[in-house]
């Protein structure tokens, strides 16, 4: 087919590593005017998920691995814990029993508008 003249216009992308085309695209959504947070959130579930599926380059990424995947995120739950008896928790005692990090118990309080 190269001979003739008929190439895959896509094949130097197909020969980029997945990591790139997620740096790019996060590029793409910032200069969109996209809030950083926003950004930065879709880049690193888009790179939670190829990692999780194993996926290096376009030519891996596959919709049953996906579903896969995600079915063991849901499989591997842990189960909840009783809360120890304490009138009143840190941020970082909060955050480690609800298994998420300070920043993101602190974020989470200030958008619901808790006390």
């Amino acid at each position: 087919m190269g001979k003739a003249g008929a190439r895959d216009p896509y094949e130097v992308l197909r020969k980029r590593p997945l990591a790139e085309h997620i740096a790019e695209y996060r590029r793409e959504l910032e200069a969109r005017g996209n809030e950083l947070r926003y950004c930065r959130l879709v880049a690193s579930r888009l790179t939670a998920l190829c990692g999780g599926c194993g996926f290096r380059f376009l030519s891996d990424v596959s919709a049953s691995r996906v579903m896969d995947w995600l079915a063991s995120l849901r499989r591997n739950t842990v189960a909840p814990q009783p809360l120890p008896s304490v009138e009143a928790f840190t941020r970082t005692e909060a955050a480690c029993l609800l298994g998420i990090s300070p920043t993101t118990f602190r974020d989470t309080v200030r958008r619901h508008r808790l006390p």
